[in-house]
């Protein structure tokens, strides 16, 4: 079995993942595929049923609006059609076959089996073809993966009886982006009976070329019934020439086995990099599936001869690579400086000079380091920073020095200190204030903490350069600019926030804000560690390890590891800086378990030039590149019991975890080459030097790696040292009332926080951050509550202060709202149950013990005997199963009770349930229950709109005017991007392509209210996002008047409506469907709960 054959090249190919499915090299420049009818950006969705036809070029998994899909081909036969989602075909997965190196498909329509393959830069198609006399196979030259965006010229012409040549020109991405010339020679093992073009809808015989805008060329020949047909495509950026040439070198032959063979083999020679020993096959395959598509960029543009195009000045150049290899397509390098550079330094390690010469190639000639090279007219800016720094900075640590460096720290010099060459530089405000301000106008595109912490990265990484170079004065001002992260800190909430320019926070502040309002794809929760160069300088601005852990608990707790996106790739690994490294273990062991599979919809999360797969990849191994530009790595648990990575020089290096399995996850110990090792990181240089590190793991958390010099390394090296200078205040406090102490501190040490505690009989009494910078001194009021009649003393910050405690208080046991772990359950579940609890506290002055009850629907339900000293507090706990259909209400003591809803299927006669996606639907009472996966609706104004929603749709259409109002009382959080809310529509007969009247009014989880109209008259795409990230409860409106469609939301109990957006169209229907829907936009389900959905007639 070739290893290659442990690759699904399925996995990611719907839903998010956006992965390529086709036949390619590694970094190969051809990435053959079918484009489906949803034209995601890799072009083919596994969920799809029609294809468009057969293109050369794509990106791994990029998001966005998307682009390439160039030189498109489609075989057919009988009438001549030339619109391509007119001449598209059905398929099914029965008949289809995806491997590495080889794709075959039955064309349905036409009864044409296609198969193809593909080398560097070229493409060979086996067509096997029913007898006709009108076979054919079309090539589109205005195609393109946008959906908006055909091309924007092009040129084909006959070359002799079998080959065509020509040209397409199209943008690099979305419409109206910088321009791109892709050349074509095409060949076909059987002679031409006549080639027809076409042109818009006009089509021409009797003609050797075409020219312009949305062409094409349909060579046609007579078929016998089973004859195969080969055709092999050279492409290139340079010249319809050098296109010949890559064919003539490439596929000298119609030999397509070879073809197939030579790409296989390539792969398995990528792939046996690292041998992987398990017993779990399913781990080991998705291993190499994540390998794989970490090779498949950046791109190796040079061609034939070592020709290579770049046009990184606006015009186009060809250039020799003098031997080297030219690299292109890092897309963006703000998502793949994370984990596909730094992977591919390991397994790649001779390749990454000519990547970092690549990046000089394009400064020599636009005088910018690129943010996402591209072989294109002009640079493309895209995402924040400037991350070639870090790509730079890693190579050259990690030991490559083939690549001109000392121009690169110029270059690198240039983008983190000029304000003057746009996206490619640094914003001035950056430069004045070391942090960029918020955007007063509170705009939808405020990244300002995002973009301050992405360049604090870069100023970080230009800074190692200097000091490698041994360049001291760049170093020490790079150096400081490299802890301006501070200047977002707040140690008073403990995250970064957007600050004005003139030093105040914007207010409110809200943790769980997502994606824009200061943050790009991530919320404060992730975005507050993305510190990579000093963890440990933003442990100290937190108050500790203990703070950083509970802020890390807390970002798992809320649901707030949005792991779909780059920006939260490190989260699991700062436990380990934080010297809990088994929390780092038990989080990786658990997500790569549950968050990731071979199926179709495996991969969450978009790929991005195979970033979610390096990221995966190193979970894996049980290493990541915390700092990608520092030559370490964090050492976790892995998850296979051997692996070896080969080196160059016939070196490599083993990791043995003896005792692995799922439950042994916890590294107990770590010998490295025979030697006791106690640190939490390996460096580059062991690594690629060669050896062997055994782990022994457990089933039980180790004291290994919790030392402070076990961590892994940062900036800063030091903590604060506080030093409590007083304690005042008054000695005595009556029971249960507040009181306050003023401490006075000395911080000895580095920049900090003191987790300041207060404690009365070993009973925590306040809590409080105090920062002071180095070497200063402070003054801090803590307010606390003390309770406990036989005090004498309390301690603050570790410092006794004499106390009594007057007018002490009898012991009363006071309950909290009663909260329970679920808001719903399915009836029927009979192993299920809800679990309620409450914080039980007893305001008395003297230790006490009382029965706790719990009832259900005013049933007793449960008690417990609690014991608890003055003013403590405990949460009790009880497992309740309600058994009938409908709302129950469970309360623990005389706290507010807990709302809990035991399901049945929506009533049949008032609602239809829809699903576009996968999707379950409940209902108890009033209130109404979704829980469905599906992806964003993209375009629905095009063929190949797909509504992946569950839907509930109330039965009968509302004639005339009215409004339709429902509440969102609980949403599961998956993603910013998931949505749910009111939907109208004018029909339910083609829920997928009748786009007329179609509305949405709701909210993004997390990231704002929104709506969303797509009809014939009106902009298909338009999205208005709110000031607010809505936590639920809150409440959704759409009016409707006439052919006018309002759209609402309330955070006050529909007290005051906010107006978001309105829209006028005149084909609404008289009679509207109303519906309420809910997508995760990854594979999982997410549950939303409706209540009081009411639809209000103004007129009939």
């Amino acid at each position: 079995m070739r290893l290659s054959d442990s690759v699904s090249v399925l996995m990611g190919t719907t839903g998010s993942g956006k992965a390529v499915v086709g036949p390619q090299v590694p970094h190969g420049m051809v990435k053959m595929a079918p484009d489906t009818y949803s034209l995601n950006n890799a072009g083919y969705d596994y969920e799809d049923d029609v294809i468009l036809g057969f293109s050369h070029t794509r990106i791994e998994g990029i998001g966005g609006s998307g682009g390439r899909g160039h030189i498109m081909l489609m075989p057919a036969n009988g009438e001549l059609i030339v619109e391509e989602q007119k001449f598209c075909s059905k398929f099914t997965h029965k008949r289809e076959t995806a491997e590495v190196g080889y794709y075959s498909v039955d064309l349905l329509r036409y009864g044409i089996k296609t198969e193809m393959s593909a080398t560097k830069n070229c493409s060979i198609f086996r067509l096997t073809y029913p007898a006709a006399t009108d076979s054919r196979l079309l090539l589109d030259l205005s195609h393109t993966l946008c959906q908006y965006a055909l091309g924007y010229d092009g040129h084909a012409e006959i070359c002799g009886d079998s080959e065509l040549r020509g040209y397409g020109v199209y943008p690099i991405g979305y419409p109206n982006t910088a321009e791109t010339r892709v050349y074509f020679t095409l060949r076909l093992s059987k002679p031409f009976q006549k080639v027809v073009f076409w042109k818009g809808e006009d089509v021409f015989e009797n003609v050797s070329e075409i020219n312009g805008k949305k062409i094409g060329a349909v060579p046609m020949f007579e078929t016998a019934e089973g004859e195969t047909v080969l055709a092999k495509i050279g492409i290139s950026y340079i010249s319809m020439e050098q296109a010949a040439k890559n064919l003539d070198r490439q596929i000298p032959a119609f030999d397509f086995d070879k073809v197939v063979a030579d790409c296989k083999d390539a792969w398995d020679k990528a792939l046996s990099v690292i041998d992987i020993e398990t017993d779990d096959e399913t781990a080991k395959r998705i291993f190499y599936s994540d390998l794989y598509r970490c090779m498949n960029l950046p791109v190796e543009y040079d061609e034939e001869d070592g020709f290579y195009f770049l046009g990184a000045d606006g015009k186009p150049h060809t250039q020799n690579s003098n031997g080297r290899h030219f690299y292109s397509d890092i897309w963006a390098i703000w998502d793949t400086f994370r984990a596909t550079h730094p992977l591919q330094q390991l397994i790649e390690p001779e390749r990454q000079d000519d990547v970092a010469q690549s990046l000089m190639e394009n400064y020599y000639q636009s005088g910018k380091l690129p943010m996402s090279p591209a072989p294109c007219l002009g640079l493309m800016p895209c995402m924040t920073g400037h991350h070639a720094a870090s790509v730079l900075t890693e190579s050259y640590v990690k030991g490559r020095r083939n690549f001109d460096y000392k121009t690169a720290f110029t270059a690198m010099k240039h983008a983190t200190t000029r304000t003057d060459i746009g996206a490619e530089g640094i914003p001035a405000a950056y430069s004045e204030l070391g942090y960029l301000p918020a955007d007063e106008a509170n705009s939808e595109h405020d990244f300002s903490v995002s973009v301050t912490l992405e360049l604090t990265y870069d100023d970080w990484c230009t800074a190692e350069l200097a000091r490698e170079l041994g360049y001291e004065e760049d170093y020490r001002f790079l150096s400081k600019r490299a802890q301006n992260y501070k200047n977002v800190f707040d140690p008073k909430t403990g995250f970064v926030r957007r600050k004005r320019a003139d030093g105040t926070w914007v207010e409110p502040f809200n943790p769980n804000d997502s994606h824009k309002r200061g943050f790009c794809e991530c919320t404060p929760w992730e975005y507050t560690t993305l510190v990579p160069h000093d963890i440990q300088g933003v442990i100290n601005l937190m108050g500790g390890d203990e703070r950083m852990v509970e802020h890390i608990d807390g970002t798992f707790s809320h649901n707030r590891f949005n792991h779909i996106n780059e920006t939260a790739f490190h989260i699991p690994f700062i436990y380990t800086f934080a010297r809990a490294p088994y929390k780092t273990m038990e989080v990786c062991r658990r997500y790569m378990t549950t968050i990731h599979s071979l199926e179709p919809g495996g991969v969450y999360g978009e790929d991005d030039s195979g970033s979610m797969g390096a990221w995966f990849a190193f979970i894996a191994l049980g290493l990541f590149p915390s700092c990608p530009a520092r030559p370490c790595y964090t050492l976790t648990s892995p998850a296979f019991a051997r692996w070896t990575l080969r080196l160059p020089e016939g070196k490599s290096f083993t990791v043995t975890a003896r005792n692995n399995s799922k439950e042994n996850i916890y590294i107990q110990s770590a010998v490295l080459n025979g030697k006791p090792y106690g640190k939490c990181w390996l460096s580059h240089a062991d690594i690629m030097a060669g050896g062997e590190l055994v782990l022994e793991m457990g089933d039980k958390p180790s004291s290994w790696g919790t030392d402070f010099e076990a961590a892994p390394p940062s900036l800063t090296t030091e903590t604060p040292r506080f030093e409590v200078l007083s304690v005042e205040g008054c000695h005595s406090a009556a029971a249960g009332e507040p009181a306050q102490v003023t401490v006075r501190l000395r911080n000895n040490g580095v920049d900090g926080s003191l987790d300041c505690k207060i404690f009365e009989n070993g009973l925590l009494r306040s809590r409080e951050v105090c920062y002071l910078a180095s070497n200063t001194e402070g003054s801090f009021t803590l307010t606390y509550t003390a309770y406990d009649a036989r005090t004498t003393e309390i301690m603050v910050c570790g410092v006794p202060f004499a106390l009594t405690v007057t007018e002490p208080k009898p012991p009363v046991f006071v309950c909290g709202d009663t909260k329970a772990d679920k808001v719903m359950l399915r009836h029927g579940c009979f192993r299920e149950a809800f679990t309620v609890s409450a914080p039980v506290k007893n305001t008395g002055s003297f230790a006490h013990t009382e029965t706790v009850a719990c009832t259900l629907d005013g049933i007793p339900a449960g008690s417990e005997t609690v014991t608890l000293s003055a003013g403590e507090e405990r949460v009790v706990s009880f497992r309740v199963r309600p058994l009938q259909i409908g709302n129950h209400y469970a309360v623990i003591g005389d706290g507010c009770p807990a709302e809990i809803d035991v399901c049945g299927r929506p009533d049949e006669s008032k609602w239809i349930c829809w699903r576009g996606t996968k999707a379950e639907f409940g209902a108890a009472g009033d209130h109404l229950y979704i829980n469905a996966a599906g992806n964003q609706h993209q375009s629905p104004s095009v063929p190949s709109n797909r509504m992946e929603y569950g839907i509930l749709w109330s039965r009968f259409p509302v004639e005339g005017d009215f409004d339709a109002t429902v509440r969102i009382a609980y949403e599961g959080y998956t993603t910013p991007y998931a949505r749910h809310g009111i939907v109208v529509k004018n029909s339910l007969e083609k829920p997928w392509d009748d786009v007329s009247g179609l509305l949405y009014a709701g909210a993004m989880s997390s990231r704002g209210f929104c709506n969303k109209v797509y009809t014939r008259q009106i902009d298909p795409d338009t999205l208005s996002g709110s000031p607010e990230g809505p936590e639920a409860p809150y409440w959704i409106k759409i009016e409707k008047r006439g052919s006018h469609f309002d759209c609402y939301y309330s955070m006050d109990e529909a007290a005051t409506w906010v107006r978001q957006g309105g829209y006028t169209y005149d084909d609404a229907a008289h009679a509207q469907y109303v519906g309420l829907f809910v997508n995760s936009c990854v594979p999982d389900l997410r549950l939303v709960k409706f209540t009081d959905f009411n639809i209000t007639m103004v007129r009939v």
